[in-house]
């Protein structure tokens, strides 16, 4: 959330800063080696290197607690916490994010106990702890309305949305995730660097309008988001996507683009080892070839 700017501005010159890397946790101020690793961050997202991605994160967390820059030792238990709750590794997600809440509650920093609020219910909304998600939600959403924070708010209202959707309130999550879309497109114009975040509320949408049984529109819905994520997104929710899209395209009676979308998404959900994820794309994608071979 707080690095997501580096993404595209450094995409191109990535090869050059991980060459770079190694020599400067060697030989460069701690500082500077913390702000290459920021850059270094997207890059590696962006080209799904995430074994490589998740051991510079550790690598730089150890030299930011080695300097006690509190703030960064937040941000990068935050980044870890959100890699170990997409490979299905929750409790050390959790251990990570109450890490860092207290953190920015001892820093005084209303804006990160916020966010680690919505990164603790991220956590126990995986578990189905979804009365415990929730709560920790509504905390969240009194302080970025304290702060008039609209972005900290946009991003908690994606995680209820997300809570919503992982509760089959299929009606409530769209609205949630129509008002998150309609704030984000408004301020993408504003502020270019949010794109990432008001494209990825499409693919969002998406699944919401295949569960209200709307596939065209979950379909296009996914489509315009990988106009993006398919060039210059985080490879794992373009793998995300390409799931959705599959599961639309067979509900459309289109099977043979939602197995060659289905085979796609499992190659890069196994490359990331994203879970429970690719447990379910794997089986999807059997159902569909078993139908194709009828």
């Amino acid at each position: 959330y707080y690095w997501r700017w580096f993404s595209y501005e450094f995409v191109e010159e990535g090869p050059s800063i991980i060459a770079a890397i190694d020599w400067a946790f060697a030989n460069g101020e701690a500082e500077d080696v913390l702000t290459l690793s920021y850059e270094a961050y997207w890059y590696l997202q962006v080209v799904g290197r995430w074994t490589e991605l998740y051991s510079l994160l550790q690598r730089s967390l150890q030299l930011a607690r080695s300097i006690n820059n509190r703030k960064t030792i937040a941000r990068f238990l935050g980044e870890l916490g959100w890699f170990d709750r997409q490979r299905g590794k929750y409790s050390e997600a959790e251990e990570k994010f109450k890490e860092a809440h207290h953190i920015f509650v001892e820093l005084g920093s209303r804006e990160g106990e916020g966010i680690a609020l919505q990164w603790l219910s991220s956590a126990n909304r995986k578990r189905q702890n979804f009365s415990e998600s929730k709560r920790l939600c509504e905390e969240a959403l009194q302080i970025a309305k304290e702060l008039g924070a609209g972005d900290i708010e946009a991003l908690i209202n994606t995680e209820r949305g997300k809570l919503y959707r992982d509760m089959n309130d299929w009606e409530e999550s769209w609205k949630m995730f129509s008002k998150v879309k309609d704030w984000f497109e408004t301020r993408v114009a504003e502020t270019p660097h949010d794109e990432e975040l008001a494209v990825g509320t499409w693919g969002q949408l998406a699944l919401v309008a295949y569960h209200l049984g709307r596939y065209e529109e979950a379909r296009k819905l996914c489509l315009r988001s990988l106009e993006f994520f398919g060039e210059k997104g985080s490879k794992g929710y373009m793998a995300t996507l390409k799931f959705r899209l599959a599961l639309a395209e067979e509900a459309l009676g289109n099977r043979k683009e939602a197995v060659k979308h289905a085979e796609e998404a499992v190659h890069w959900f196994e490359r990331l080892e994203i879970r429970p994820d690719v447990d379910e794309a794997r089986a999807f994608l059997l159902k569909l070839l078993g139908k194709r071979s009828k």
